[in-house]
């Protein structure tokens, strides 16, 4: 289940920073016949999995729920993080509906504050 959550963020990051390769290999969204839209619900699924196997698993278990809380909690910080990390590479002076943040891109707001943002609520959760 652990490994489903962590996947679920790496595909989801990898979209987001426009990485091409994770580990090596290209990354998901960057297969053949795989596009953004697609591998963002695939990251979507794989959350969705986790969730679903820990209530065919341990359904009748009482720590279900504490185990169901807990995942939420980690993709919820985990997805505060991530925007953390995706706004810190953006002069927010400069945001406007008409320009894509990707030729925004300057790190302008990439400061020691938002540095200790992004490892605090994402890379911390993100790695368990």
């Amino acid at each position: 289940m652990v490994e489903l959550l962590q996947a679920h963020f790496l595909v989801e990051d990898d979209i987001m920073d426009s990485s091409i390769t994770r580990r090596g290999k290209p990354c998901w969204y960057r297969h053949p016949g795989v596009t953004a839209q697609v591998a963002i619900n695939d990251g979507l699924i794989l959350l969705a999995f986790a969730t679903e196997i820990a209530i065919k698993y341990f359904g009748n278990r009482l720590f279900l729920c504490e185990l169901l809380r807990l995942f939420h909690q980690v993709d919820f910080t985990t997805t505060l993080g991530q925007l953390y990390d995706v706004t810190s590479m953006v002069d927010s002076r400069k945001l406007d509906a008409h320009i894509a943040h990707s030729l925004t891109t300057d790190f302008v707001e990439f400061t020691p504050f938002n540095y200790r943002r992004i490892v605090t609520y994402k890379t911390a959760y993100y790695t368990y």
